[in-house]
């Protein structure tokens, strides 16, 4: 149960830096748009592999 509240409380921030890249690519700004892709890939990926793999 704490870990999937873990989990949304990391997932509501992941919401604004989604806007921020689905924003660059309607401006077609490429390099914001990997980095903020990268950024939302391992803010997501690596607390998931913690929590429920470790």
């Amino acid at each position: 149960m704490i870990k999937y509240l873990v989990l949304i409380l990391i997932l509501i921030p992941l919401f604004y830096t989604f806007s921020y890249a689905k924003y660059c690519l309607k401006n077609n700004n490429i390099a914001p748009l990997v980095g903020a892709t990268i950024i939302i890939l391992a803010s997501l990926f690596f607390p998931i592999f913690v929590l429920f793999f470790r």
